[in-house]
């Protein structure tokens, strides 16, 4: 898979994940008090959603860069997995979603220690 390909596709699954993820968190902002500090913990954790999300974003991006074939489609997985369980999440199917969500964070957190451990 040649270089351009490979930026398509990190683009596309940064906008797949992160529509998922910027609902999730704005929807845990609904409950927020006007008025209420920026620093407080409501956005500390809409702000947590995102960046967790965007793990495995962050592992393509340095799959690219490193040219590491093998890590970017292990991270393509991860991305299918944690695209499907975000969007059952949003459709209210709980139970599956947070097992999904769950492992393709671990996944992805496993892959991005992986991937900055080769250099």
């Amino acid at each position: 898979m040649n270089k351009t390909m490979q930026w398509i596709i990190w683009i596309l699954t940064m906008i797949v994940i992160n529509l998922s993820a910027f609902l999730i968190a704005s929807f845990s902002l609904f409950g927020t008090q006007e008025g209420t500090s920026i620093f407080s913990l409501d956005y500390a954790i809409a702000f947590g959603i995102i960046v967790v999300a965007n793990i495995i974003t962050t592992q393509l991006y340095l799959a690219i860069r490193k040219g590491d074939q093998k890590g970017f489609v292990y991270g393509l997985f991860v991305v299918l997995i944690q695209a499907i369980s975000l969007f059952m999440l949003t459709n209210t199917i709980i139970k599956l979603s947070f097992i999904l969500i769950s492992i393709s964070i671990l996944a992805a957190m496993v892959l991005l220690f992986f991937q900055c451990k080769k250099q």
